[in-house]
């Protein structure tokens, strides 16, 4: 086997237990000099010889974003058979996210987005981005995803600019929104899977039209004070293929100049497991509601290849929301790198949408219910994912949509 003592002893004396059946694949382990991103266990081929090994580690940090590769032997609580555990160090590294998209409410919107992963070798992330054309969105964000070493803590900050015209259907004459932001979060991780926190944000918006503003003037200013908690066991969150994850939270808003208040609360519940023939079937229910004199343009809006696919972005208005998804993802071309836990291929997808969203006065809720479902592929390098898929709305309309990232 590989030495690894000295890995070994930071890893134990964190303590995590290396002989734990669960598998994490990312920044779950922390030691005094390094995050660990990937945790393998109960690699299917046994435990090839330690030359095999060696070269597999050497291969990982040679073509792969890893800093060191470790190879370690641990035994299972429950039996003498040993395992492998497989510990890569991530390196510190660039990226750059390319965005392009079309929808009928703001038309064609090109962007460009900047990442620095594993900052100071901590697994701090900074993003700085912008999109411009149909809407005008730039921002910056920072994540710190542990420090304060047993207390587990966490913290998150971002500003944003937003400037868009405000097109949606639910509200008449057009006019112009332009918000500023900010916005800071604290809280403590219980596990490697399980976090709560407090977010408090601050934001400024300007409308075109005053009846849209909570002041009836040119400028709301927004005080949001937040509560939130998540359980993540899901294995790569930028495609997942297994695990679950589990979000809420309640956020209550003041608008400073008038005292007038609202909140919102919401849930996002996905799962993930295996199906025949190597396929893997994701679902999610989301919820969203808002309670209290909610302005215009704190609506929420509904719709886009994010949201609900095969719908103009946002062209759904509510301030109660409930969204279900379901998709059955199938390889086509797959080459899975299973001691960097790493997916390289294409991904054939069949898919369902569908939603509820109204306002809490049934006056206004003249539309129906939403849903499409369709089929398409899904193009995975690692962390970049691409999207091309097609299908049919409730309505009997069809469409064709591309987008990056995975839904959910």
């Amino acid at each position: 086997m590989l030495a690894a003592s000295g890995v070994s002893r930071a890893w134990e004396a964190d303590g995590s237990d290396p002989s734990r059946p669960a598998v994490f694949l990312y920044g779950n382990s922390h030691t005094a000099g390094f995050v660990v991103l990937r945790e393998m266990t109960d690699i299917p081929s046994g435990v090839p010889p330690a030359p095999w090994l060696k070269r597999k580690a050497d291969q990982l940090e040679r073509i792969g974003p890893f800093r060191t590769a470790v190879v370690v032997a641990v035994r299972d609580s429950t039996g003498p058979v040993p395992r492998l555990a497989v510990l890569l160090r991530e390196k510190g590294r660039w990226s750059i996210d390319p965005a392009l998209s079309y929808d009928g409410i703001f038309g064609w919107t090109a962007g460009l987005a900047a990442v620095r992963s594993n900052l100071f070798g901590r697994n701090q992330r900074l993003r700085a981005g912008f999109r411009t054309g149909g809407l005008d969105k730039a921002g910056i964000s920072w994540t710190d995803p542990w420090f304060g070493g047993r207390l587990r803590l966490f913290a998150e900050m971002e500003a944003g600019h937003a400037s868009y015209p405000y097109r949606y259907p639910d509200y008449r004459p057009v006019f112009r929104v332009v918000s500023n932001s900010a916005s800071a979060a604290l809280g403590r991780g219980f596990g490697p899977a399980l976090r709560a926190g407090y977010r408090r944000t601050w934001e400024n918006a300007e409308a075109g039209d005053p009846a849209a503003l909570v002041s009836g003037g040119g400028k709301d200013r927004f005080v949001s004070d937040e509560w939130f908690m998540r359980w993540d066991i899901r294995d790569r969150p930028e495609y997942p293929m297994s695990g679950l994850f589990a979000e809420a939270g309640r956020q209550w808003t003041e608008e400073t100049g008038s005292g007038r208040r609202f909140s919102r609360s919401y849930f996002d519940c996905r799962a993930y497991a295996p199906a025949a023939a190597g396929a893997r079937l994701a679902l999610q229910a989301s919820g969203q509601f808002l309670d209290g004199r909610v302005p215009v343009v704190k609506r929420l809006h509904w719709g886009g290849s994010s949201t609900l696919r095969g719908y103009d972005s946002g062209i759904l208005a509510g301030d109660r929301l409930l969204a279900f998804c379901a998709e059955m993802r199938f390889p086509v071309l797959l080459e899975p790198d299973v001691l960097g836990a790493r997916n390289a291929g294409v991904f054939g997808v069949f898919f369902a949408d569908c939603a509820s969203i109204r306002f809490s006065e049934k006056s206004r809720n003249p539309a129906p219910n939403a849903g499409a479902a369709g089929a398409g592929f899904h193009f995975v390098w690692d962390t970049i994912v691409l999207r091309a898929e097609w299908g049919v709305r409730a309505d009997g309309g069809l469409f064709v949509t591309s987008a990056s990232g995975v839904k959910f």
